[in-house]
């Protein structure tokens, strides 16, 4: 009897930064996810649309497309599809978190980040869109 293979929630990094998304990268790995990256906005929305990832996190401040245009590119995509997307972001400033959930986002972490906390918001975010 050939039981169906599981496999690990696929999820998109999009970063310009190469120390935070490689960093991100390896500890989402370690915890077992299936990890694609890009390292800008446009980049990251063709990446999204070729591969059509579980999750996506998004840094806010990037060359080319922002992560709130990505975010917002997203959305106006898959229109019946609420993949989450979880913002990176060094802003905690009420008007840029707004501006985050305004513009689709999930939900957002803030830099520097707890390691510990990012897992545990990907393992909720991923959940939630399967009970959804």
């Amino acid at each position: 009897m050939n039981l169906p293979s599981i496999t690990a929630p696929l999820i998109l990094v999009i970063d310009d930064d190469d120390v935070t998304r490689m960093t991100v990268c390896k500890v989402l790995s370690k915890s077992g996810y299936e990890v694609i990256q890009a390292n800008n906005g446009s980049k990251g929305f063709s990446l999204y649309i070729e591969s059509r990832p579980s999750l996506v996190l998004m840094d806010v401040m990037m060359p080319l497309m922002g992560g709130y245009e990505a975010t917002q590119a997203i959305r106006n995509f898959e229109q019946n599809r609420a993949v989450p997307i979880l913002m990176l972001t060094a802003l905690e400033d009420m008007e840029s978190i707004e501006h985050a959930f305004d513009a689709g986002a999930t939900d957002f972490i803030t830099k520097p980040i707890n390691w510990g906390l990012l897992t545990q918001r990907v393992k909720y975010a991923l959940r939630s869109a399967m009970i959804e």
